[in-house]
């Protein structure tokens, strides 16, 4: 921008757009205290324009000589998404865009499933680095929608592909209701059950020290136990020999996310070299054992995070 003189300031900046006719295409003014920059909206892709600027100080201005520009042409989206189902998963592909208007696309590709035609509601998303992505845990027998898209390095745009519809195989089944009597527990002794076998007496028996015991009487009495309750352990995740884990599962597993720009890298211990090796983002089990598996996650400008995860081989 031309010096401001204190004495006589800049008071805007005005710029002008003309098509090859010389005729204004769109025009944008601007003050010293605002960002000096303009969008000129009522372009036409890929078209030739020459753009002058001109600066006003009270009553007088200067304009700068004309400069010709090109227009950048509008990206194409990411096509042909393609769809591979199961009952339960789904194998997604698709021709990434071939024209990006001069930019270059993004590191990570976002496939996003839907309920809905309308795509307000995502109930599966995978991040790629390639033209294909893996989804899991869908319903059988279930109509889904799905599409792609793909973002730009240096322009604000996002790609879209168009949204397609799919159904899983197999039947969906839907979740049956069932009564079950209430359970009494209590946090600071084990849980009692009593079983009256004439009339209605109760007694309940607990040895010193909290351990359990029976107490029976016959005749008119009762008959009562006392039990500590079970515990519940959650079984590992397991596969068979031969079967691939894919990447939204290792995130799952390791209770990581992917942002978008983040990169995901896998490595597997020396003990489980040859029990399971990385595929791609996936992991490809070899023989029974135990798996053990490190899921990293770097997100952009930040340090990895990294995550073990066994799977149990059969």
């Amino acid at each position: 921008a031309p010096t401001t003189a204190a004495w006589n300031p800049i008071t805007s900046y005005s710029v002008v757009a003309r098509d090859s006719g010389g005729t204004i295409v769109d025009t944008c003014t601007k003050t010293p205290a605002e960002t000096l920059e303009c969008n000129l909206a009522n372009t036409t892709q890929n078209t030739q324009y020459t753009v002058a600027i001109t600066a006003t100080r009270g009553a007088t201005s200067s304009t700068t000589p004309n400069a010709t520009i090109t227009s950048r042409r509008q990206a194409s989206a990411p096509s042909g998404l393609q769809v591979t189902r199961s009952d339960t998963s789904a194998t997604f592909s698709w021709t990434e865009p071939t024209d990006l208007g001069g930019d270059t696309l993004g590191q990570l590709a976002e496939l996003n499933v839907y309920s809905s035609q309308t795509g307000d509601s995502v109930v599966r998303r995978c991040y790629a680095n390639e033209s294909t992505c893996d989804v899991t845990e869908l319903e059988p027998g279930t109509t889904y929608w799905a599409d792609v898209k793909r973002w730009g390095n240096q322009f604000d745009f996002t790609l879209t592909s168009t949204r397609v519809q799919f159904t899983t195989t197999g039947t969906f089944t839907a979740p049956t209701t069932s009564t079950v009597a209430p359970v009494v527990t209590t946090t600071v002794a084990p849980v009692v059950t009593t079983t009256t076998v004439a009339p209605v007496v109760t007694t309940t028996t607990i040895s010193s020290g909290g351990s359990s015991g029976t107490t029976n009487t016959s005749g008119t009495g009762s008959q009562t136990s006392v039990s500590n309750p079970p515990s519940t352990v959650a079984a590992p995740y397991s596969v068979k020999a031969g079967a691939t884990t894919v990447r939204s599962k290792l995130l799952s597993l390791a209770n990581l996310k992917l942002p978008i720009g983040s990169k995901f890298a896998l490595t597997v211990s020396a003990s489980s070299k040859k029990i399971c090796k990385v595929l791609g983002t996936a992991i490809k089990t070899v023989k029974k054992g135990t798996c053990s598996v490190n899921v990293i996650v770097t997100p952009k400008g930040k340090k990895p995070t990294s995550k073990s995860v066994k799977i149990a081989v059969k």
